[in-house]
């Protein structure tokens, strides 16, 4: 099939490599999610809501990375 985020069809020679971007872009989404969650959540004694007020913009950036790793690990299995 056609993939329009590496711009080719998918097929017999290039799937290993189809796999292997999904896999890295996978593995980029956790990261970046692991990193935000740090930076949000970095004092304990904070309340959740204080934390989020104070980096709102970080909290979106840490759901949009973690739903995106979710929908890409479904690729990565299938």
């Amino acid at each position: 099939h056609h993939c329009p985020w590496v711009s080719n069809c998918v097929g017999k020679r290039n799937y290993r490599f189809f796999v292997n971007f999904v896999f890295g872009i996978t593995l980029a989404c956790i990261y970046t999610s692991i990193a935000a969650g740090l930076v949000i959540f970095q004092k304990p004694e904070q309340a959740f809501s204080e934390a989020i007020n104070r980096h709102v913009l970080l909290f979106a950036v840490f759901c949009f990375t973690c739903l995106i790793a979710l929908t890409m690990s479904f690729f990565s299995i299938y």
